[in-house]
Parts: structure tokens; C-alpha cells; sequence
């Protein structure tokens, strides 16, 4: 997921997107039970503390993404 997600990333339109974010915390919210990649929102799983993987992955590309700009 990680390369998949440099590569999404190599596109500037989305890169400046990710950019945008700034420091905000991503989550990959759903409604499918998906408590791996994101956090579900469902009734079912409202209780549930998702793992946010995908998230995580994503602030990680944006802080890579900075450092390459900054030349780090």
C-alpha cells in the first residue's frame, strides 16, 4: 500500500490535496466494517476503534512528501 500510494502521490493535482491537509489527523472513515484500513462508522461498529492503517500510511507520505520538498 505504501508504493501505491507514492505513486498516487507522484500525480501533483493529488500531492498538493495531501499537502493541504497540513498536520490534520486522516482517518479512513467507512460504513463497511472496514476497522483495518479506517474506522467504520456503522451502528455495528460505532464502539469500535478502527486501526486507521490507511490513514497512518497517508500522514506518512504527506511528512515524506514534505521532507523531499524541504531536501531532507
Amino acid at each position: 500500500m505504501r508504493q501505491l500510494l507514492m505513486q498516487k502521490f507522484a500525480d501533483i493535482n493529488l500531492r498538493v490535496k495531501l499537502l493541504a491537509t497540513e498536520d490534520e489527523e486522516l482517518v479512513e472513515g467507512n460504513y463497511w466494517h472496514d476497522n483495518f484500513w479506517g474506522n467504520c462508522s456503522c451502528p455495528k461498529c460505532k464502539d469500535i476503534q478502527g486501526k486507521n492503517v490507511l490513514g497512518t500510511l497517508l500522514m506518512e507520505e504527506r511528512e515524506r512528501i514534505k521532507k523531499t520538498l524541504k531536501g531532507d
